[in-house]
């Protein structure tokens, strides 16, 4: 089992470091994508909130659901 840390970054300045343990599936899973220096977008008031989730698409401005 291992830990992962990253630090949460805005305008150059540190605003949260967080630990992660590799050791449970979900745990990895956060981490390599957080290793992949994901893009983070505020989705508060899109109209979609409450239902945007894995697999959703995000083209610039607006999030797409999965096609099917």
């Amino acid at each position: 089992m291992s830990t992962r840390s990253f630090a949460y970054i805005v305008d150059g300045e540190v605003f949260l470091i967080n630990d992660f343990w590799t050791g449970q599936q979900r745990m990895a899973e956060i981490s390599e994508a957080l290793a992949s220096n994901p893009q983070i977008v505020n989705c508060t008031n899109d109209p979609n909130a409450d239902i945007i989730g894995n697999n959703w698409t995000w083209d610039g401005t607006n999030f797409h659901p999965p096609v099917e």
